[in-house]
């Protein structure tokens, strides 16, 4: 689900700057009592003849939604008199009920202590959750439906009243009102894609052929992500011990360890699709952990899950989002299989909190329902017809994108809302204002960097001006073209001028995307600029960082704890080729040219073997040309793909880079032939109630006689600001390896001590340790060729870092302090620091 929570977290960014049959039914309000005005839990109300209800939560409060609804409302509970009353289909309503108790004598009852009978109920559902999880079936295909919606929310009369609407009157008649929250909202984005899904368990492989895809929204280039609103990243599943959502795992309401963390109530039982079932409430017992607080109604013998409606609870530690609703719906296949027939996902979100700017309290809805239909169990398809080498495969049809009305009307499990059939339009229309427009293209240049001006794209700002000792003040315009020239090529560059050393530098490269699905690319880079030697190739490899690599930007030139003086002019070229041979296993061979010039505070002082000194020739400059095959080894990682630019949402495998080098002696004038060895394993582990592992492990080696540059320069880090993938209280230079281990490590433990704090819990900051391990040698013959920086050690120790971090200040924040455990006398070394860095999470 992590392509959608991106897809959604961009049409925030975006746009918040600016800002009869098929017809819903929608009932929200408060139950209280008449006479105390108290609220009333667990009050059942349901449209009267049917089996649609709901019952109230602690606060009173409730809400219904439907289709076919009844014209009637009635209200019962224990000991109050039934209350009916009209309502009007296909509409919002508000209606509160007052409840009157009953005046009926009762004799003098003796309870007696006894097991809550809710309690057998779930210790049989975790009994029999091996037998009824959809997830043990080997072979099922199936067609899905999928609907996905983005509202704008919070639309208020001051909001429709602000100038910046002054030309948008007309939207506001497509506002509708959220029976769940009672907010107005607009919508700004729709899709429906119909699919048929293929499964295998052994071996593993899934597809999906997306038949038919519609989508219009603003902010978002609907080519990008139409395979995404499928169904093949997008299912929870509640017989697991914990739902992971927004990168966060709360507990199910049927785990193993449910009875430890949720209360439960049995509340009815009746009749659900011919199924007599159980009908159980649950919430948690303690606050501030992440759990649910629902329903759910489950079948009497079979003790599955019929139905289940899923809220999470208030106080949960999570991030812009204010609410979030799951209903999910089962179906019983050949008398002994549950399979899903409905899913429905609601989400409110809110990036401001707490402001007086009507702007500002405008936020988002997010909804999805899926649909399940034609459910095959058991049919094995042939051995061809799942691609050998991708075990995950999203395969969209020639004319999904063109089908026409009558096909969507045809197909479709439901009729879409008056205000569903209406998106397509407003959304066109809305597009068109100049304002929209104005925000779209501002919005973007913030997420992505560039200012689009049509053919060509201005960017990245945030390389604009910087400040260091060599240059000075450093200013900087560049760009690139955009898609809308071209998206078979792409063209960049830019140029730079320093005005202390009143020189120009400049940087352009030329990308050629010959596939996209499996990739293959090919591309050169030119520059002349100035940079940290023995850093960059490492840390764009890690990062992968392919824009202008230059030592600085506004923001780094602003967070500096010292001064980098050790900065060479290099001129470079390089050029690569990339193919991606299958999801999962992509090569890339590019061939590197780098001629590095000495500087005054960086001289190549080659070593005298006659007098053992190093009072050598002084090289004007270094000459490198190497060879380069790479390797990325990554079993089912999704990407938000950009076309040229891929966004790795990650993988719950680990991911391994492997990079071979051979340097190329005579070519250019070259004159070292070696061989670089480098791999890296990253991975992140979900540890359920103890958050999320973080790890990298870097290993490399390199052969053959080269001067320092050449070497691993371990990564160091002269900012305050707090680097992932960098030795944080490491300066540059300070230790060069020809054989090394760097091992990178953060557990993120998402306020599992915190939360327990009361003075801190109300903050909803989350704890976060971090370690830093280098291991390295350096032979002997590496230290008698070139003299080395005066602060360069050997590394004759493993050198340490530890840390404890505090995340989510004020919802953007973290800040870590950092501990130097080895080496702590190397002059101008720092033992402990404090370190801070922005990040948005849930």
């Amino acid at each position: 689900m992590n392509k959608i929570y991106v897809i959604i977290l961009l049409v925030m960014v975006t746009l918040l700057p600016s800002l009869s049959m098929g017809q819903v039914t929608k009932v929200r309000g408060k139950i209280t009592d008449a006479k105390t005005g108290e609220p009333l839990p667990f009050v059942n109300i349901a449209f009267l003849g049917t089996t649609i209800g709901a019952i109230t939560n602690d606060d009173g409060d409730f809400f219904l939604q439907t289709r076919n609804p009844s014209d009637t409302l009635v209200v019962m509970f224990i000991g109050y008199k039934k209350q009916k009353v009209k309502i009007k289909k296909g509409a919002f309503q508000e209606i509160d009920f007052k409840m009157i108790q009953t005046e009926i004598a009762l004799e003098t009852i003796v309870v007696k202590a006894g097991e809550n009978p809710a309690h057998r109920i779930v210790r049989e559902i975790i009994k029999h959750k091996k037998q009824n999880d959809p997830t043990r079936i080997t072979d099922y295909q199936y067609e899905t439906y999928n609907k996905m919606e983005i509202d704008l929310n919070n639309l208020d009369e001051k909001i429709k009243n602000k100038k910046i609407f002054k030309k948008l009157e007309f939207v506001f008649d497509y506002v509708d009102t959220s029976e769940v929250t009672g907010k107005e909202y607009l919508p700004i984005y729709f899709s429906e894609t119909l699919s048929d899904y293929y499964y295998q368990k052994k071996p593993l492989r899934e597809k999906e052929v997306v038949k038919a895809t519609k989508i219009s929204g603003i902010g978002i280039d609907n080519s990008d992500i139409a395979k995404y609103t499928g169904d093949l990243y997008m299912n929870a599943n509640i017989y697991e011990n914990y739902i992971n959502l927004f990168a966060k795992n709360f507990l199910s309401p049927i785990a193993n360890s449910g009875l430890l963390s949720y209360e439960y109530y049995l509340l009815d039982s009746g009749y659900v699709d011919g199924l007599y079932c159980y009908h159980l409430k649950f919430k948690p017992r303690r606050k501030h952990e992440l759990t649910f607080i629902g329903e759910f109604w489950v079948h009497d013998t079979s003790f599955a899950i019929k139905r289940i409606n899923a809220r999470i609870a208030p106080t949960a530690n999570l991030n812009f989002a204010n609410d979030l609703i799951v209903n999910i719906e089962f179906q019983r296949i050949k008398d002994s299989i549950w399979f899903m027939r409905r899913n429905e996902v609601f989400v409110d979100f809110r990036l401001v909190e707490k402001t007086s700017n009507e702007l500002d309290r405008v936020g988002f809805f997010a909804r999805k329902t899926t649909v399940y239909s034609d459910v095959k169990i058991g049919n094995r398809m042939p051995d061809d017809f799942f691609s050998r080498i991708n075990t995950t495969e999203t395969q969209i049809t020639d004319n999904a994108d063109y089908q026409d009305t009558t096909y969507w009307t045809n197909h479709r499990p439901e009729v879409l809302t008056k205000n569903e059939k209406k998106v397509y339009l407003l959304v066109d229309s809305i597009r068109q204002v100049p304002i929209i427009k104005f925000t779209e293209k501002f919005g973007r240049m913030f997420v992505s960097g560039y200012l689009n001006l049509g053919n060509f794209e201005l960017g990245p700002y945030f390389n604009t001006y910087s400040y260091n000792p060599i240059e000075g003040n450093r200013f900087v315009i560049s760009g690139r073209t955009s898609r809308e020239l071209t998206n078979k090529w792409m063209t960049g560059g830019y140029l730079g001028y320093g005005t202390l050393d009143e020189e120009m530098k400049f940087g352009a490269y030329y990308e050629k995307m010959f596939k996209r699905d499996p990739r293959m690319a090919a591309g050169i880079t030119v520059s002349h600029d100035i940079r940290t030697l023995g850093l960059a190739r490492k840390a764009d490899f890690i990062l992968e960082n392919k824009l202008v690599k230059t030592e600085d930007n506004f923001i780094t030139s602003v967070i500096r704890r010292r001064y980098n003086y050790k900065l060479s002019m290099v001129n470079s070229f390089e050029a690569y080729f990339e193919k991606e041979w299958y999801h999962g296993l992509r090569n890339r061979i590019y061939f590197t040219f780098n001629r590095m010039y000495d500087a005054d505070s960086l001289k190549f002082r080659l070593y005298n073997d006659e007098t053992g000194l190093f009072d050598g020739e002084d090289l004007p400059f270094l000459d490198m040309a190497e060879i380069t095959l790479s390797t990325r080894i990554s079993a089912r990682e999704e990407f938000l793909d950009g076309h040229f630019r891929r966004l790795s949402l990650g993988s719950d495998y680990p991911i391994i880079n492997v990079n071979f080098t051979y340097g190329l002696k005579g070519v250019f004038e070259s004159k070292y032939e070696y061989m670089r060895l480098n791999l890296i394993l990253k991975h992140r582990i979900n540890l359920r109630v103890l958050g999320w592992f973080d790890y990298i492990l870097d290993i490399g080696q390199i052969w053959g006689d080269v001067p320092f540059p050449m070497l691993e320069m371990h990564q160091g880090n002269e900012t305050w600001a707090f680097y992932k993938y960098a030795y944080n209280m490491l300066n540059y230079y300070e230790f060069a390896s020809n054989k090394y281990v760097n091992f990178y490590a953060e557990n993120h433990l998402n306020g599992l001590i915190l939360n327990k704090i009361p003075i801190l819990r109300r903050l909803h900051w989350r704890e976060v340790f971090s370690w830093r391990i280098m291991y390295g040698q350096l032979d002997e013959k590496y230290q008698k060729i070139m003299e080395f920086p005066d602060e360069t050690k050997v590394i004759d120790e493993p050198y340490l870092e530890a840390g404890f971090g505090v995340e989510n200040i004020f919802k953007l924040f973290r800040v870590d302090a950092v501990w130097r455990l080895s080496y702590r006398d190397t002059p101008d070394a720092s033992t402990f620091g404090i370190r801070a860095r922005m990040q948005v999470r849930f």
